[in-house]
């Protein structure tokens, strides 16, 4: 039962601080750690906590605050296989180097921005070049680039330190 309830309350912070981040940055161009916050997720709680934590983020923003539409499931869905991602990349990365983690996430972060852009081309009936041309075409800075390298950042610098005082806190 413990294991239980540490898992949903691990899934409630973890969502809500996702949600926060998302719309605390909402001004910015695409500067939003729900992808390293995802990872995290999966990384320290599994896949089902990665998967959810994801899922969850973007529903509860898209429906509460930002407008659900079509484009809900394609970047819920696509933001929890980035949470689940995080749960396979600590299967066979115990103790993952700064660089591995930047390099993970920014690939990963580039999936979910490729996969969600060409999807959603498709959904509204545009040109698939069109999607990826305007992802990483600058107007003031891509929006690609700055949503990988943000990301990139965070978990290089904050999932060893996270994960390290997880660690310690429950030996």
């Amino acid at each position: 039962m413990e294991s239980k309830t540490k898992k949903i309350a691990l899934i409630s912070i973890l969502t809500a601080t996702a949600v926060a981040s998302r719309v605390i940055l909402a001004p910015l161009p695409n500067i939003k750690p729900v992808g390293f916050l995802c990872l995290l997720s999966g990384i320290i709680g599994g896949s089902v906590v990665g998967f959810l934590v994801g899922v969850l983020t973007m529903v509860v923003t898209d429906v509460l605050l930002f407008g659900a539409g079509p484009w809900t499931f394609v970047t819920s869905f696509s933001m929890g296989i980035i949470g689940l991602l995080g749960s396979v990349f600590a299967m066979f990365n115990k103790t993952p180097s700064r660089y591995n983690l930047f390099v993970f996430t920014y690939f990963s972060i580039l999936f979910y921005d490729l996969f969600t852009s060409i999807t959603m081309s498709y959904v509204f009936g545009t040109p698939v070049i069109t999607a990826i041309v305007m992802l990483f075409f600058p107007s003031p800075i891509p929006f690609g680039p700055a949503h990988e390298i943000t990301n990139a950042l965070l978990a290089s610098f904050l999932v060893p330190e996270v994960c390290s005082r997880i660690r310690r806190d429950t030996l």
